[in-house]
Parts: structure tokens; sequence; C-alpha cells
């Protein structure tokens, strides 16, 4: 198994772009069990805590098409035990565990009862804080082959490999392939930069030589991309993330 691993991990390191490291990832956890997985990354834990989960969350993943049609685009971890529990632990996550559930409020216990129905009563969230502090998302792999009374010796076998794959996982999308997940353009991140040391909207436009209204459409396309409220959160976000140098 640890050559195995070996092996995967120099694959994705040659990865050339976002798609064929995901592929990768992806095709050895189906290999191990999963059937969907779900990447997400976020800012701070404030954030989280001004703003609701999936407005805050930069993300990519495979779960089908019915999952994000029930939850919506805009909420689909929003009132999520697990991934709540994702950003305030570095523990993993069992979704099988009823004991997740003891405090739970109504919306969130009727939205396991959904995400049971959906098929994703077994699987497993690993945080990012896992694999190293101030790290703020996790990974969700769902594995609805695999019985729930079969599920802690299935662990107990895959469980140390899953993880580490899980950790490639993270160390890749938050590290080399971040800035291709979120896709801001060269001028959205000069705007950016150029906020970043002070200077106001038309003096971005006069040193860039283009239109202040070109200026607000980058700043506004960056703010969509980034998950932003504000052109300072933007700001923020990208600096973060490393996405922008000041």
């Amino acid at each position: 198994m640890r050559c195995e691993l070996q092996q995967l991990a120099e694959d994705v390191r040659r990865a050339p772009n976002l798609d064929a490291f995901w592929n990768r990832i992806h095709t050895e956890l189906e290999h191990r069990g999963a059937s969907s997985i779900l990447f997400g990354v976020l800012a701070s834990e404030r954030e989280v805590e001004v703003h609701r989960l999936t407005k805050s969350l930069i993300w990519k993943g495979t779960h089908k098409r019915e999952f994000f049609d029930v939850f919506g685009p805009e909420s689909f971890v929003d009132d999520d035990v697990t991934a709540e529990l994702c950003v305030g632990s570095s523990e993993v996550v069992f979704w099988n565990d009823m004991s997740n559930w003891e405090n739970a409020t109504p919306a969130e216990q009727a939205r396991a009862r959904i995400e049971r129905d959906l098929g994703f009563d077994v699987g497993f969230t690993v945080p990012s804080s896992h694999f190293g502090p101030r790290q703020i998302g996790g990974v969700g792999v769902s594995m609805p082959n695999i019985q729930i009374r079969e599920f802690d010796k299935f662990w107990r076998q895959e469980g140390r490999a899953l993880v580490s794959i899980c950790g490639m996982l993270d160390a890749g999308m938050r590290g080399q392939h971040l800035d291709q997940l979120i896709r801001l353009s060269p001028r959205e991140k000069e705007c950016l930069i150029w906020l970043s040391v002070g200077l106001r909207q038309d003096q971005i436009a006069a040193r860039l030589n283009i239109g202040r209204k070109s200026v607000e459409k980058y700043i506004a396309g960056a703010r969509h991309k980034l998950k932003a409220a504000t052109s300072d959160h933007a700001v923020a976000k990208a600096l973060i993330f490393g996405l922008i140098e000041p």
C-alpha cells in the first residue's frame, strides 16, 4: 500500500493542470470504494460566523446533480452538521455516526434525513485542519456501496490510506491548483493588487489606462469568484489564498 500511495503522490505532483490532478485523485478514491467527493476551502472561521457556509466556500465536487438540486446551489452545505464539524474540528467525521446529531437543530436533523434518502448515509469528511493548523475546509467522501454494518471493518483496513489520499487532494487544491479553481483573470488580479495598496477605483483606472467602469467590472468579477461580500473582503481572501502579492 505504501508503494501505491507513493506512486499516487508522484502522479499528482506531476499533474499538468487542475483537471488532471482532480481526475487522478478521484479515480484512486473510486478504486477504494468512493462514489463522489466534495472539496471546499474557506478563508477563515470568522467568515462563516458572518456569512452562511455555502456563500463562503470555494469548492469543487462530483456529488450527483440531485444533491445540488435538492439543497440548492447557494445553500448545499448549510445546516450540514458534518460540514460544520469540519470547520471547528480537526477530527475525521463519519457520516454514519449518529452522535453527530445529538445536539442538532430541527433544520439540521431534517437535512440529515434528506441526505440519507439521497444515499449519503455512509461516508466521511476530513477537515483541512487535520493536515495542518490554520487551514479551514475539508474533503467529504461519499461511500454508498459500503454497508453501514461493514464500515468499521472497512475503515480499519482502508482508513489510513483514504485519509492520506484526502491529504494529497487538500494540499494540491489549496496549493498549486487553487489559482485554477478560482480562475481570477490577470486584470482582476491587477485591480485587487492595487486595491490592496490603497488605490481608489478611479486611480486604478488611470494607472491601468482603462475606464472606471472596466475597473468596477473586474472587481465585481473577482468578488463573485472569491465569494466575497465587498471589495475589501475580496482583497483579503485573495491575499489569504496567495493569489496576489501587494
